[in-house]
């Protein structure tokens, strides 16, 4: 069992005109390319600041980004236009917020280690700081009963289920999936029209608190697309998931000729 981790890091200032507060990153499964770092910033000036961009050397990429409610779901977007920071203001970035993303880390993050980031801001300022790697808080979102669907030599695409458990007190939406055996990992949904059964894409994917919802043939499942090789029986792909509350929980799902179900299309 692991413990949550509260705001790791102690308060600093960042020369008069902005403070860098409560930094934190949370470390992931090692099947995990991707992050999500937080921190607070207070604007002591006047004027506004904007912080347009961030950088890090531990991954390919680190973007800011959001997360915005559309029809009812939650979907998260990468901030083009930067962060506007009013004076004497004091913004968040928080699971289910505006929050730096680490995309195509080089290592794995271990607890105890710091993550190097530069803040780009509107004045000119380049802002080094340091994010302390702490455990990933006990998942309210578990996964369980993982399967995927063995190929056969040169099949580029297969499918994977899994039931998942929202054991929080609060809805989440699924906000993103990956996998790093194939190029794309969406999840998809199966539906009847005039009698014929077709395949579609699901953007998000909202679980209740306290609620449970099984991915199988026929339903809600997981599309493995431009495989990197042959699934063969009993290995295990490795399937990640990001929720809108910052959580990012993997899976090994055991591969299978056999799925109750697998029938019934994808």
């Amino acid at each position: 069992m692991v413990a949550l981790v509260s705001m790791i890091g102690t308060s600093a200032g960042y020369g008069a005109h902005i403070r860098i507060d409560d930094k934190y990153i949370y470390s992931g499964p090692n099947v995990s390319q991707n992050a999500a770092g937080y921190l607070s910033l207070t604007n002591n000036e006047s004027t506004v600041i904007t912080l347009i961009t961030v950088d890090s050397d531990a991954a390919t990429r680190a973007e800011i980004h959001g997360h915005a409610i559309k029809d009812g779901a939650m979907s998260m977007f990468k901030v083009t236009e930067g962060l506007t920071l009013e004076p004497g203001k004091t913004m968040k970035l928080q699971p289910g917020g505006y929050h730096v993303m680490f995309m195509g880390l080089k290592k794995p993050l271990t607890p105890g280690d710091k993550v190097d980031l530069t803040l780009h801001f509107s004045d000119g300022d380049a802002i080094d700081v340091q994010l302390p790697v702490g455990d990933q808080p006990e998942p309210g979102i578990q996964l369980h009963k993982a399967s995927a669907r063995t190929t056969a030599p040169g099949m580029n695409s297969s499918a994977a289920y899994m039931t998942i458990d929202n054991n929080s007190n609060k809805t989440v939406q699924l906000m993103s999936l990956n996998s790093p055996i194939a190029k794309r990992t969406e999840l998809h949904t199966t539906t009847m029209k005039d009698g014929v059964m077709k395949m579609q894409q699901v953007k998000d994917l909202a679980i209740k608190a306290g609620e449970q919802v099984e991915l199988k043939p026929g339903g809600y499942h997981i599309m493995l697309m431009g495989l990197s090789g042959q699934i063969k029986p009993g290995d295990q792909v490795p399937v990640t998931m990001t929720f809108s509350d910052g959580q990012t929980v993997t899976v090994n799902a055991k591969a299978m000729n056999e799925i109750k179900g697998q029938g019934m299309a994808h």
